[in-house]
């Protein structure tokens, strides 16, 4: 994305506009009138979390939790929802992505919108995500707290991540929409059959959030098949089943050479309402 394309930005510390300026040597600084000043890194993020909303040294995934991801992600296993995700946000003049990981969703969306930017918490991910798409611009921020203006955006997205409905109520256009994505009622089914002894399912049902008003619920459901042992693992760290589950429970999906389970999730759409 070319520097004179972002101008939906505002600086986290004093909240005015922030605009991107191209040096005669060809490197771009983002810059607001009262002179805060931020560069990207050599991989084209830009870092916007001011030091004081950090609330550990590292906030947001580590390396191990971003590599495990990748991992996954990298076998294309849900595509299933990615198409879905991006039939229902094609044509936006600007998405943005919320929690945006090492980017798998982010880099599609940036395929059928003009503008895409992802923010996550995460240094690391953040990282990985602008070394791959150069598509999108990618900062490191908090979706509670996002660094910028009023009314920019057409579409939020929150892909199994929390949902700050205040700020994105704030960040949409009058008519924009937030899309979250929840695990379904059988998701990751045959692998919870491999963790427990006796499995639940999720909730799987849409929240209500106030000044927003339930549009849609679509549900996507595939089956799939992950024969790559380090895909098997990354899925089940990524999962809060591995921060839950028993040393002897790990050990059965670190045997694994094969896994067919069930995916489900649900996307819920909400559209904002003015008072």
């Amino acid at each position: 994305m070319r520097p004179s394309d972002i101008d939906f930005l505002s600086c986290p510390i004093c909240a005015l506009p922030l605009i991107g300026q191209e040096s005669s040597l060809g490197r771009i600084c983002f810059r607001c009138e009262n002179g805060h000043a931020f560069d990207p890194a050599k991989e084209g993020y830009v870092h916007l979390l001011p030091s004081g909303k950090m609330h550990s040294l590292h906030p947001g995934d580590d390396k191990e939790m971003v590599r495990a991801r990748r991992l996954f992600h990298s076998g294309d296993h849900y595509r299933a929802l990615k198409h879905a995700l991006t039939d229902m946000v094609r044509g936006s003049s600007l998405l943005i992505d919320c929690g945006c990981g090492e980017g798998y969703y982010t880099s599609a969306f940036a395929d059928c919108c003009e503008k895409v930017l992802g923010l996550d918490l995460s240094k690391e991910a953040v990282r990985i995500a602008s070394k791959i798409d150069h598509k999108s611009l990618y900062i490191v921020a908090g979706s509670f707290h996002m660094p910028l203006p009023d009314g920019c955006a057409d579409v939020v997205t929150n892909i199994f991540t929390p949902i700050a409905h205040e700020e994105i109520f704030r960040v949409l256009k009058d008519d924009g929409l937030m899309i979250s994505v929840i695990p379904g009622k059988k998701h990751l089914w045959q692998m919870k059959e491999a963790l427990y002894e006796t499995p639940y399912p999720n909730s799987g049902e849409a929240k209500e959030y106030p000044a927003f008003r339930l549009v849609e619920c679509r549900e996507v459901h595939d089956v799939i098949t992950v024969t790559d042992r380090e895909q098997i693992k990354g899925l089940y760290e990524m999962t809060p089943y591995s921060r839950k589950s028993s040393r002897e429970a790990a050990d059965r999906i670190a045997a694994m050479t094969t896994l067919e389970t069930e995916i489900e999730f649900l996307i819920c759409v909400y559209k904002k309402e003015l008072p």
